[in-house]
């Protein structure tokens, strides 16, 4: 890792995203490794596509930018981290370690492209002890259009409790 690019460690990151601090956290691995396992509040920002996405994903440059990849200071990331630098971003540094830096320090992996999302649900769930059901459990009963509770109002050409009329 070239000595001019500083780093920051991943406990540091971590304290930094818990503390609601301003901090982008840049995954530069290809989408299918990122989706594979990330940080939670991770953005992937594959190198290929990094000056693509990073002007209308990251408009303020002065926003401190953490960044990895597979490794400590691998090319690709030192890569990065130059181009953003090049591209006006001010404060770019480096994850201490990549995501094994990450992982080795206790930090979660997440899988999918959508985590934050899921998490949310998996929280929510966990929390209201929401059942879990396969897929064969419920009982599911479609219900007749002629048993319908609304039947009566879509007869009558309205379109529900508001009674609004249904346009033809």
């Amino acid at each position: 890792m070239p000595a001019a690019i500083p780093s920051v460690s991943a406990p540091a990151v971590r304290r930094a995203l818990r503390d609601r601090a301003e901090i982008g956290l840049l995954d530069v691995r290809p989408e299918r490794r990122f989706a594979a396992g990330h940080p939670l509040f991770a953005a992937s920002f594959p190198l290929g596509r990094l000056e693509i996405e990073v002007f209308d994903r990251l408009p303020r440059r002065s926003v401190p930018l953490v960044v990895y990849g597979d490794g400590a200071g691998d090319d690709a990331t030192v890569r990065a981290v130059r181009r953003l630098r090049s591209l006006g971003y001010q404060d770019v540094s480096l994850l201490d370690g990549g995501l094994a830096g990450w992982t080795s320090t206790g930090g979660e992996l997440f899988a999918d492209v959508n985590a934050p999302s899921k998490a949310f649900g998996e929280l929510v769930a966990a929390t209201a002890g929401t059942p879990d059901l396969a897929a064969q459990d419920p009982q599911v009963r479609r219900i007749p259009h002629h048993e319908h509770p609304d039947r009566h109002q879509r007869a009558r050409g309205r379109a529900g409790p508001a009674g609004e009329r249904a346009r033809p």
